[in-house]
């Protein structure tokens, strides 16, 4: 079973790296801080903060439920914020990844130790990708979730909050 998901993260990972990255964001270094920062200064709507990788199976495939939320919820203030978690001698595999899903807005990649990125996020979270917190438009967090989104289960919270 693990040389099957291995198998597929390293084909995951070949197919973003073949793929024309003329439209791929530049992943912009952030902090912890930096990111609460961007959360705080959108006050129009829910920000969903989502921290994946490349390697991670489960990032991937929730990839394109988020951008499609993105895509139904931003006339309504939401904002998405993707926050990859590779090694930033990886930057070009995420952001060629993301330019294959056609992600044109930005993007970022954590330029901070793992132990301290994890504690100003979140001190509750294990540190397991993919993991994402859905603040309020105060900032104020609403949910965190360890493991993969679904676009049925977010997209009900944020009808919700209307």
């Amino acid at each position: 079973m693990l040389s099957l998901i291995l198998s597929a993260i390293m084909q995951l990972s070949a197919r973003a790296e073949e793929l024309n990255t003329k439209q791929a964001p530049q992943l912009q270094p952030v902090s912890a801080a930096d990111i609460l920062e961007i959360v705080k200064g959108h006050d129009s709507g829910p920000v969903l903060v989502n921290i994946w990788a490349t390697w991670c199976q489960p990032c991937c495939e929730e990839m394109p439920d988020l951008l499609r939320l993105r895509s139904e919820f931003m006339d309504r203030g939401f904002k998405l914020v993707l926050v990859s978690a590779d090694f930033a001698r990886e930057s070009q595999t995420a952001e060629n990844f993301l330019g294959s899903l056609g992600v044109n807005f930005e993007s970022y990649i954590k330029n901070q130790q793992d132990e301290e990125f994890i504690n100003q996020i979140d001190p509750n979270w294990s540190g397991a990708l993919p993991f994402s917190i859905l603040f309020g438009a105060e900032a104020n967090v609403i949910q965190t979730w360890d493991g993969k989104l679904t676009y049925e289960e977010v997209s009900k919270l944020l009808t919700d909050l209307e």
